[in-house]
């Protein structure tokens, strides 16, 4: 059975960013993505996370990705993969990582929103190849 304390983090890298000074009631959120199935080279699965955070002053949006390893010769579902990955260390440092870059940039429009040092509950959903559909949504970004 896949833990929490199997996961671990290889090479995140910023997707996208965007900032705006735009006066919205604060707020935070949280999105993460997960491949349905194994990375193709690695014990492991490419994870997305959207950090959202806007303040009175204005705000931020960044999307990373990493890989997120697992011991070779685990085969986890998806169920198993999200259960063991919402309280990992592994994505608790990819929303390090977005928070750094959501800070960085949002001082770029003097936005200063408000994040807590832990990651907020994250809202989960699964990748879909564009070949499975036109418009290639996964339920964590129909929210967004």
């Amino acid at each position: 059975m896949l833990t929490s304390d199997d996961l671990r983090l290889v090479g995140p890298d910023v997707i996208e960013v965007s900032a705006r000074h735009e006066r919205l009631d604060p707020h935070v959120k949280w999105w993460v993505d997960y491949a349905p199935e194994p990375a193709t080279t690695l014990s492991g699965r490419v994870v997305f996370g959207t950090l959202h955070a806007f303040g009175a002053a204005g705000g931020a949006e960044v999307t990373v990705a990493s890989v997120i390893k697992y011991p070779n010769g685990a085969s986890p579902t998806s169920e198993e993969f999200e259960k063991a990955l919402k309280d990992s260390d592994a994505l608790e440092t990819l929303y390090d990582y977005a928070r750094t870059v959501v800070s960085s940039v949002a001082a770029i429009v003097n936005a200063r929103p408000e994040l807590d040092r832990k990651a907020p509950e994250p809202v989960f959903g699964q990748l879909k190849r564009a070949s499975e559909s036109d418009s290639a949504s996964t339920s964590a970004s129909a929210e967004r």
